[in-house]
This record gives C-alpha cells, structure tokens and sequence, in this order.
C-alpha cells in the first residue's frame, strides 16, 4: 500500500470517526475543559473531507480544451489535495480525461487508448464532492474581468 492510499484510508478513518454523534458530544464536552483553538473545527473537518474523497487518491488525471465552467486551476488543486495526479498528456498510467471546449489531439489519444473521458459539466458528478467544495471549482459568471 503506497503512502497516498495509506494517508487518504487514514483521513476518511478520522473524518467518519469525527463524523459520528458520540464523538460530537464528547468534543462538545472537551470544549468546555480546553480553549477552542484545540478543538477540530467545521474547516478542519472540510480539509479531512477533501483529502479523503473517494475516486480521486492515486489517480492520474489529464486536462484539455477550454474549460467554461470549471476553474480548471481550482480543480488541479483540489485533485492534488484528494491524492490525484495531474499529468500533462495521455499515457496507459491516466484514469481520466477531463474535457473542454475544442479538446484537440488529447481527447482522441484518450479514446483510442480505452481511457475514461469526461466532459468538464460532468466531472464533479464522478466524485463526492462537498458544497462548499463544489463552489470554490465552478467559475464565478457573475465576476467581471479586470481586463
């Protein structure tokens, strides 16, 4: 088992530890011994989440075309921190091919090697992405360019 696994089936341990109500009572009762800056916070509990998310630990993912609705830097963070890789072309190694507008050359590579592609509106279905996660990936429309 490589560090990667080891770490993300720990982080998905503690977050489903920390998750349960006994464990929340008990942290609730912790807090009225101890300052608040050694209890594990709702962000804390976030991050576990992330590190944890089933799917993308030990992967290989690849990105082409032109991303609408995606932050494609946001989503290459988030996949670095749940334990994927980004890589910057198709090899046998890649899992998924996540796909834009105008894919090229990848795109075809990735179906001709039998690799599982994605369309970018797809995407986040394939993994148990959070809320909060979710809006940190999707491009905010309703900001203006500085441009």
């Amino acid at each position: 088992m490589g560090i990667t696994v080891f770490a993300g089936r720990t982080a998905q341990g503690l977050l489903e530890f920390l998750k349960k109500d006994r464990t929340l009572s008990e942290m609730k009762a912790l807090a009225k011994l101890v300052t608040p800056s050694t209890i594990v916070t709702e962000a804390d509990i976030g991050k576990l989440w992330a590190i944890a998310v089933a799917g993308v630990a030990e992967h290989n993912f690849v990105f082409t075309g032109e991303f609408v609705t995606l932050s494609r830097p946001e989503v290459m963070k988030w996949i670095r921190r749940s334990g994927g890789s980004i890589k910057s072309s198709v090899t046998r190694k890649t899992d998924y091919v996540d796909f834009g507008l105008d894919p090229g050359q990848t795109l075809f590579k990735a179906q001709r090697n039998k690799v599982q592609t994605v369309p970018e509106e797809k995407f986040l279905s394939l993994f148990e992405v959070s809320p909060e996660e979710e809006q940190k990936l999707i491009v905010d429309m309703t900001k203006e360019s500085d441009d």
